[in-house]
């Protein structure tokens, strides 16, 4: 009877050990570029903190061969805090792409737009809002969608840029 006890019992352990961490909600000032970067390492994933033109934070990471962008908006005074954040990827292609594609792309995706910069290459942006009882869950659930939209995204624009 001793063993099947001990047997339960480290039974138990081992499965309160394999349990994912519970969801963490953020101050209702929003995430701090060390949360957002903290999640992104846990889905092993880069993440160098820097600072914008603005003062806000910034952070540089990627997934597969591309380089992407964290941008942090309505930070608190120390630009610690920020109430929301924008994923952000640039292509840089021979020719652009034409206004009807990345209008094309706003107008079938849902989540993330498509823009042009002044030499017609796409941008994706996607904003989110951090505060209100966002959790840990949360923000890790928008990395992973991200990720899954950015190869997506360049497929979508070099078909054209390739015609």
């Amino acid at each position: 009877m001793k063993i099947a006890a001990a047997a339960a019992a480290a039974f138990c352990i081992a499965a309160l050990g394999a349990m994912p961490a519970a969801a963490v909600t953020y101050p209702a000032g929003g995430v701090t570029a060390a949360d957002v970067a903290a999640a992104l390492k846990d889905q092993g994933l880069e993440a160098e903190i820097s600072i914008d033109d603005w003062g806000d934070p910034l952070i540089k990471s990627g997934s597969g061969p591309r380089t992407w962008h964290i941008l942090f908006y309505d930070c608190d005074s120390r630009k610690t805090r920020c109430a929301s954040y924008q994923f952000r990827i640039g292509l840089d292609l021979s020719n652009g792409i034409t206004h009807a594609r990345c209008n094309e792309w706003n107008d079938t995706k849902r989540f993330a737009r498509c823009m042009l910069d002044d030499e017609m290459d796409p941008y994706l942006k996607w904003d989110l809002e951090a505060v209100n009882g966002f959790t840990s869950e949360a923000l890790a659930a928008s990395i992973e969608h991200w990720t899954a939209i950015v190869p997506g995204f360049a497929s979508f624009a070099r078909s054209e840029s390739s015609t």
